[in-house]
């Protein structure tokens, strides 16, 4: 999405100060930030880039594995074992800054996710928003956050715990929209979950700015699952004129 994009870009140069950061950082800054634009070139700049590990310190070399960690979830990848993520978290909670005890502990959340350890990823995105609510935010922090409490949404969503999801999802929307960001994937999930819980007019709003996001950057590929998504739900309520307008992006 145009608008993520160029919002994220702003966000990031925003909130990164390089002036104290050695060239190693600046270079896995950099792949962080591509990463949250586009999941797939972060993830070939990070497999392009060369790391001497050997020269880099104990610290740099734990942020290039949360680094890897972030580029295959973002991507997709599926993790079948926690034992590296819990000893990077381990490493993170005495040496890291704020941000990097936020990334770990949502990657472990996101491990146990991949797992199907829901007992546990659920406790590991509560721990990550218990951290979230101990510090001040900085507009990077607040990204990962927003990103956080998306996860924790799908996840209560996934065990029919819907009005904590509806509750988290609607914490990770209104922090997106105070960094400027606007984009289907979040107002689809905000309609959802407001379906779920009864709340069916603000449920078509939602769904409705999904659907004129897509249609106001023609990005139908990208997002052809949300509109199959989108055309069943408007079948279900007998939104006729949406349904239309959705049958017509597939005709395309």
């Amino acid at each position: 999405c145009m608008i993520l994009l160029t919002s994220v870009q702003s966000l990031v140069s925003c909130s990164r100060n390089d002036t104290t950061t050695s060239d190693v950082l600046k270079k896995i800054n950099s792949i962080s930030d591509t990463l949250d634009i586009d999941p797939a070139a972060g993830f070939e700049m990070m497999e392009t880039e060369l790391f001497d590990s050997s020269k880099m310190t104990e610290y740099e070399n734990k942020r290039l594995e949360l680094l890897r960690f972030k580029a295959e979830d973002k991507n997709y990848v599926m993790h079948k074992s926690d034992s590296a993520i819990k000893a990077l978290n381990a490493y993170f909670c005495h040496k890291g800054t704020f941000h990097d005890k936020l990334e770990s502990s949502y990657y472990m959340a996101a491990t146990y996710r991949d797992m199907n350890n829901y007992p546990d990823a659920l406790k590991w995105f509560n721990n990550c928003y218990k951290l979230s609510q101990s510090g001040r935010l900085s507009m990077r922090d607040s990204l990962t956050i927003a990103f956080m409490l998306s996860q924790y949404a799908g996840m209560n969503h996934r065990i029919e715990l819907y009005e904590e999801a509806y509750k988290y999802m609607r914490e990770s929307m209104l922090i997106q929209k105070a960094l400027g960001i606007d984009n289907a994937w979040t107002m689809a999930d905000m309609g959802r979950m407001s379906y779920r819980t009864g709340r069916k007019s603000e449920s078509d709003i939602c769904y409705k700015k999904a659907l004129k996001a897509i249609v106001a950057e023609q990005s139908y590929i990208e997002n052809s699952s949300l509109i199959g998504e989108l055309l069943g739900h408007y079948i279900n309520t007998k939104d006729s004129n949406s349904c239309e307008t959705v049958l017509e992006i597939i005709r395309k």
